[in-house]
């Protein structure tokens, strides 16, 4: 099959993968990322790398390839609080644009939450989504994610806001629950 692409939970051999992604779509859509390309680029280690390099299960990033090369990722990170283990968030979802329209961002959102619902005692997964990213709304949307506020002002780049729409997944809800 031509173009197959494929899905997996990164590790720490993909870091240099991981890293070269997570720095392209800093720097080719910096206003939909509240990192910025600039600082990011100065770490010596990036956050999601120590998330990689850990063990904690709760804690993961999903790569989408094609012909053995990273297009795309998506981390799931549950909160550490003993009252809110019941919360996991959607960070760092990107896809190359070259692969737009042909559903990696929702089969790649889908395989990051059916991992997610392996958790357990996992009940819901957040994410917040700049309001002038349609695409990924819709993505969000299409995985059964639901609107429940919006941040006004969440991120400023130089002069100009961005709003940030937050969504939600419930396992009940969830059309990829175990």
């Amino acid at each position: 099959m031509p173009n197959e692409i494929t899905f997996r939970r990164l590790t720490a051999d993909d870091i240099p993968d991981y890293r070269r992604l997570r720095l392209e779509c800093l720097k080719d859509f910096p206003e939909n990322f509240a990192s910025v390309y600039q600082e990011q680029l100065k770490l010596p280690k990036m956050y999601m790398e120590t998330v990689l390099e850990g063990e904690d299960v709760s804690k993961f990033l999903v790569g989408a390839f094609s012909q053995g090369v990273m297009i795309g990722l998506v981390a799931v990170i549950r909160e550490d609080n003993s009252r809110m283990r019941h919360v996991a968030h959607i960070l760092q979802m990107y896809v190359q644009p070259l692969y737009s329209g042909q559903k990696v961002g929702i089969k790649m959102l889908n395989f990051a939450v059916t991992c997610a619902w392996e958790i357990e005692g996992l009940e819901q997964l957040r994410l917040e989504v700049v309001t002038t990213s349609q695409s990924a709304i819709h993505v969000y949307q299409t995985a059964g994610f639901e609107e429940i506020g919006l941040y006004r002002q969440q991120m400023k780049i130089g002069k100009v806001y961005k709003d940030a729409i937050a969504m939600v997944l419930f396992r009940s809800a969830s059309k990829t629950t175990n």
